[in-house]
């Protein structure tokens, strides 16, 4: 009896976590009652909470609590734990480590415990139901409140945001911020949907609600205006028709070369958005000469000075959250006061160094590869490819990780993918010892 109504508990937490995901942006110092040595967020608290809750059930089932690790390859847990080595460094090299632990525990520690518990509770449940919902539902409120927003031209966060730029930032105080939120939960949520329509006693009320959540994020990017959140949907978009196309004829061919573009060329992209970055300096087109730059020039400008930071600081880079401090010193045609440099990579090249660049590159890579080679790729695995994609694609002009619910959005697309690729594996296995015993 208590064992189930921790289980319960423990579901009910996870889903109102991911469900009020956004609400990082209540803190403590929103109110004058609050007080706290260590600052701390709404989401920060609900996580809490799920942690607590696992723990308690763990005690009561007698169970390992690194059981689940055994599930994830070796491959994967070692560019983990150098992803979070190289946060861990990024803090000993920050000029603010108060700050800088703050970010560690909101950034990587929290994110990280949190999708560690999705994967064990996945491995329970062996269905990623409860999940996919508390993201719908997530992407559901804020499109509604987006769409509210837009009808009503007030903004609950960020009224000047809407008054001067006429764009919608729904509870956060950016525009891009609602984008990068909304954009890649649209894919998975848009796979899984698919995968119910295939379903014989596909359950209805389930089904509307994915068809409301896909609606309501598609709006919401719209209506924020981000380019970079439009471009990347966009391009996920036509990348899952592709990919559903080759699903639903059961064509290898074109999943091979989407592997092999994977494989290869995203590296061989990776070095070519590199060298182009180094070199936007000596590209004074780009500075304002010809007029369809102009809306790029604060961009180009960080991105200059960002990449004076990397050519100074190659290994360790700024320090985690040190950057707009830092940065002050290489500033060049812009003086705009910025958190980070509103590209994928010089974003963690500066806070986590080179080797932090390199694990987060190589765990997006490895996963998106390993996925695509799954002996029977499900819609589901498809649209988590997808979601990888839009962040990607997405992070060439904004900071796609470094906000509590981005960053706790991105390990729970790793929690799901691994569930999946687990999921492939002991089928393979099961199948494969059913035979023998037939034989």
């Amino acid at each position: 009896m208590l064992k189930r109504i921790v289980t319960n508990l423990l579901r009910l937490s996870i889903g109102v976590t991911l469900v009020f995901a956004p609400l990082y942006v209540v803190r403590c110092s929103s109110f004058s009652w609050c007080s706290s040595p260590i600052p701390f967020t709404l989401l920060e608290i609900l996580i809490l909470i799920t942690i607590l809750i696992w723990l308690l059930s763990k005690t009561i089932s007698q169970s390992s609590l690194t059981q689940s690790l055994e599930k994830i390859p070796p491959i994967f847990k070692i560019l983990f734990f150098i992803f979070f080595l190289s946060g861990l460094l990024a803090v000993l090299t920050a000029s603010d480590k108060i700050t800088a632990l703050g970010a560690l525990k909101a950034y990587f520690i929290e994110p990280m415990l949190f999708a560690y518990i999705c994967f064990d509770y996945l491995q329970q449940e062996t269905k990623s139901k409860l999940i996919l919902i508390s993201l719908a539902f997530s992407v559901i409120w804020l499109g509604v409140l987006s769409l509210l927003e837009y009808l009503f031209h007030f903004s609950l966060a960020n009224q000047e945001e809407y008054l001067l730029r006429g764009r919608i930032s729904g509870v956060y105080l950016s525009s891009n911020a609602l984008s990068l939120f909304l954009g890649p939960i649209i894919f998975i949520i848009l796979g899984k949907l698919f995968e119910f329509a295939k379903q014989k006693n596909q359950n209805l009320s389930v089904t509307y609600l994915l068809i409301v959540a896909i609606f309501a994020s598609i709006i919401g990017v719209f209506l924020s205006g981000s380019r970079g959140g439009i471009f990347g949907v966009f391009c996920g978009l036509i990348l899952f028709l592709i990919l559903k196309y080759s699903f639903e004829k059961n064509n290898r061919k074109i999943i091979i070369v989407f592997q092999r573009i994977v494989r290869y060329f995203f590296p061989i992209l990776t070095i070519f958005c590199l060298i182009i970055l180094f070199n936007i300096g000596n590209i004074a087109e780009l500075r304002g000469e010809k007029k369809i730059f102009a809306d790029l020039n604060p961009r180009i400008c960080l991105w200059e000075g960002s990449v004076n930071i990397i050519k100074n600081k190659p290994i360790f880079g700024s320090g985690l959250s040190g950057f707009q401090e830092v940065y002050k010193n290489y500033q060049t045609c812009s003086k705009e006061v910025i958190n980070y440099p509103h590209n994928i990579f010089l974003n963690f090249w500066t806070e986590i160094g080179i080797i932090g660049l390199i694990s987060f590159l190589g765990i997006i890579l490895l996963i998106t590869n390993k996925l695509l080679n799954l002996d029977k790729i499900s819609l589901t695995t498809i649209g988590i490819v997808c979601s990888f994609s839009v962040i990607m694609l997405h992070g060439l002009v904004d900071v796609p990780y470094f906000k509590n619910d981005l960053s706790l959005v991105f390990w729970v697309l790793i929690a799901l993918a691994m569930f999946e690729l687990d999921y492939q594996s002991f089928t393979v296995k099961h199948r494969s010892l059913r035979q023998i015993r037939q034989r």
